[in-house]
């Protein structure tokens, strides 16, 4: 699945980080993994419900805050 193998680079690049902080080129890596994911989590919140939860569940991750036509949910 693709959001649990960009939840494993945002793990690997965050330990990576720790230890090189000025290493600007992870951090834009690391922006944009969170970017694609974020995107695909709020696409599958839109279409599958039952399957966000699972993923949410099984990742350990925080919910995605998605926007509705009355605000975000």
């Amino acid at each position: 699945m693709q959001i649990a193998r960009l939840s494993a680079r945002v793990t690997q690049l965050t330990s990576h980080l720790q230890a090189h902080r000025k290493d600007y080129a992870a951090t834009r890596g690391l922006m944009l993994a969170l970017g694609q994911r974020r995107r695909l989590l709020r696409y599958l919140f839109k279409e599958d419900r039952g399957a966000y939860d699972k993923v949410i569940n099984g990742l350990g991750i925080r919910a995605v805050k998605v926007q509705s036509s009355r605000g975000v949910m």
